[in-house]
């Protein structure tokens, strides 16, 4: 098996191994604790993972990139933006312990899951990995992680939960990844410290500036997409946030299935999609799946609205009554997440990275003004329409506004009319 097929193999596996251990202990947690415990834990993570794009300040992307094609000069770029992580990680750290004293969030729920923030650089071994073609290294550090999440979050439940344990599976996890990472590391004579702690200021510099708007835009999408669980229990209370991030957790459970096909097969499209005479125009072959992955999506998301009763009952029981309407809205940002992250992809083989910026902008602003105005009026359901709506606004309708030949585009997929080559 070739590497880019073992590769893909632990990816798959790894984000499968995660959506079932997420939604298992999500389920567990529901059934076994305290509602209103439960939506305090839920509310506090909403609160710091918030601050997950500012940790990773967009060098994602970056530093694959530019440790593919400065391998020579790989230990000083891993330095740079190891050191640099660490410096927006502390930083978060502060700044999201100073929201409960603002009244948002557990103090000590939010202290307990941000100390994850601290260990967060450490995951800098995966965009390691990844950039010379090891992946599956990625994946078994994440994979043991997962399940040691889960069993240890399994045990704490079986023993008598409370949620201030079950916040430290949050820290858990990600160290057992740190840990994996560094034996990988060490065996491949990769390390972040190589050649002692110095690193050159213009290069720290450099991948600042480079950084900067991908992190300014993997923030707006963060915000826009947790805003409302944490403005939920802001303004409504701990046992309203529990019913709403028990429906919203299922609707972000499906968004794996879409992401993950989308990042298996569209990559090989991406450098064919061409703008020519006023038009967007990709192979054949993209559209199709573009348009039987949405419609697939559509009608599953109409199966979950009809049963959204007996999904809820069955989950988590008769104590989550007001999450059924809610998943029968939230259920509807899923083919919408889909088509946002395609047409994402669009945009960075058409090099418009900064309508991404700006799409994400419309949304998180849409997303608070609409939670301001209709959780006061109509509850957990005005909070789950406003995310709908920020939803449409991000991967449809500001298209239309910013680039119509895009909005063109989707249009036209969507209609299976789109113009190929």
């Amino acid at each position: 098996m070739d590497l880019y097929s073992r590769g893909a193999l632990f990816g798959i596996a790894e984000k499968i191994v995660r959506l079932l251990t997420q939604l298992l202990s999500l389920v567990l947690m529901a059934r076994l604790m305290d509602p209103a415990e439960f939506g305090s834990l839920m509310y506090a993570f909403a609160v710091v993972s918030m601050f997950n794009a500012i940790s990773i300040f967009g060098l994602d992307a970056q530093l694959i990139k530019w440790l593919s094609i400065y391998s020579v000069r790989s230990p000083y770029i891993v330095k740079s933006a190891f050191l640099l992580r660490c410096f927006f990680s502390v930083a978060c750290f502060f700044v999201v312990n100073f929201l409960p004293f603002l009244g948002v969030g557990d103090p000590s729920l939010v202290f307990i899951i941000s100390i994850y923030l601290l260990v967060m650089p450490w995951l800098t071994y995966e965009w390691i990995f990844t950039s010379i073609g090891r992946s599956d290294y990625s994946s078994i550090g994440l994979l043991i992680g997962y399940i040691v999440g889960f069993l240890y979050r399994l045990g704490v439940l079986l023993l008598g939960a409370t949620p201030y344990l079950l916040a430290w599976a949050y820290v858990l996890e990600l160290v057992v990844v740190s840990f994996v990472y560094s034996v990988i590391g060490r065996q491949l004579a990769i390390g972040l410290f190589d050649g002692g702690f110095n690193a050159s200021r213009k290069l720290l510099a450099l991948i600042f500036r480079r950084s900067f708007p991908l992190a300014i835009s993997s923030l707006l999408v963060f915000l826009y997409v947790k805003i409302d669980q944490v403005m939920v229990g802001y303004m409504l209370g701990d046992l309203a946030a529990a019913n709403y991030v028990s429906a919203t957790r299922l609707s972000d459970a499906l968004y794996v299935f879409g992401i993950l096909l989308v990042n298996v097969y569209f990559p090989k499209y991406v450098s064919s999609i061409i703008f020519l005479n006023g038009d967007v125009r990709s192979p054949y072959e993209m559209n199709r799946k573009i348009f039987w992955l949405v419609l697939l999506s559509v009608l599953g998301c109409v199966f979950v609205v009809y049963f959204s009763d007996f999904i809820v009952s069955c989950l988590y029981g008769g104590n989550y009554a007001q999450a059924s309407p809610v998943l029968a809205y939230t259920i509807w940002t899923v083919p919408l997440v889909y088509l946002g992250a395609i047409t994402t992809r669009v945009y960075v083989a058409l090099g418009k990275n900064w309508v991404m910026f700006k799409r994400s902008a419309a949304a998180l602003a849409i997303n608070v003004i609409l939670n301001l105005l209709l959780i006061p009026v109509a509850g957990l359901e005005g909070a789950a329409f406003a995310s709908v709506v920020a939803h449409l606004v991000a991967a449809l309708l500001m298209n239309a506004v910013l680039d119509f030949s895009v909005f063109k585009w989707q249009i036209r997929v969507l209609m299976c009319k789109a113009k190929n080559w």
